[in-house]
This record gives structure tokens, sequence and C-alpha cells, in this order.
């Protein structure tokens, strides 16, 4: 029996780690909720950021959503790696230039189908340097997801 006892905490404790895992590189606080609360569909669907609301809550890969509706919670969990933050949810130029910064849920861009979110603060605003980089979109997101294969696995892009 004890044996028993010993395998099943041994899962226990290997599910929780994979967990954690999965959430240890992403640009989150203590309480694993995405975007500051903003609901990821929102950007999509309606081109801006919104608050969403702790009733409308959903959980993917450990990580916390927000929505703004029950609607937007279903097409959320109908297809939720359309709908998560790029490089998660990192600053997208940060990302490009080899650093993790944290992001501002409202400086957002969307490309390739891909939530974009920006650091912007007193003295930088990311969008605007990554818009103003020549040929931007192609250019610093290949850099972006380049330096990520290294960020996602703990690793600093060399």
């Amino acid at each position: 029996m004890i044996g028993v006892i010993g395998v099943v905490v041994a899962l226990l404790a290997a599910h929780s780690a994979l967990a954690q895992d999965k959430t240890q590189h992403y640009n989150l606080d203590d309480t694993k909720i995405a975007l500051d609360g903003y609901s990821p569909v929102s950007y999509f669907e309606e081109g801006q950021a919104e608050k969403g609301s702790k009733q409308y809550k959903s959980q993917y890969e450990g990580v916390s959503y927000y929505f703004t509706s029950k609607t937007q919670k279903t097409t959320f969990e109908n297809d939720p790696s359309k709908y998560v933050p790029a490089y998660g949810g990192w600053c997208a130029f940060g990302i490009s230039v080899g650093g993790l910064f944290r992001a501002d849920p409202e400086k957002f861009k969307i490309v390739d189908g891909q939530l974009l979110v920006f650091l912007n603060d007193i003295e930088v605003d990311a969008r605007k340097l990554w818009n103003e980089t020549p040929n931007g979109d192609v250019v610093n997101t290949k850099k972006a997801k380049d330096n990520w294969v290294h960020f996602s696995k703990g690793q600093r892009p060399s």
C-alpha cells in the first residue's frame, strides 16, 4: 500500500512540476493572470484592449485569462492558441533585441495573426520603435522568434 501511495505522490509532484514549467517563462505575477486581466479575444474581435471580468475566466496551460463576455470565453476555449499573446506576453520589441521587458497590455499590435504587446513607459514606447524599424514586422518578428526559442528554455539568446 505504501508503494502505491509513493507512486501517486510522485505522479502528483511530476504533474505539478510540468504545470509550473509551462508558466515560468511567461510575463506573469503570482496571480498567473495574463495581460493584467485584459481579454485576449478583444484585441482580435474589437481591435482594442478591453478589461475582462473574473466572472468570465478561463485557464490555458496554467495561465488565467479574463474575458468581457461568455461568448468571448467560449471563443477562446475553442482555439486558445490563436489568442494567447506571443512570446509569453513579454514586450515583443524587447524579445527582438534580446531582453525581457514587461508589457503594457494597452500597447499592442496583431502581426501575422499573433497578438504582440509592448513596453510603454515614460522613457520608451516600444511599439513605436518596432514600427519605426524598416520592414519592422518582418525583421523584428524574425528576431523575436529566434530569441524566444532561447528565452522559452530559460536561456539568454547569444
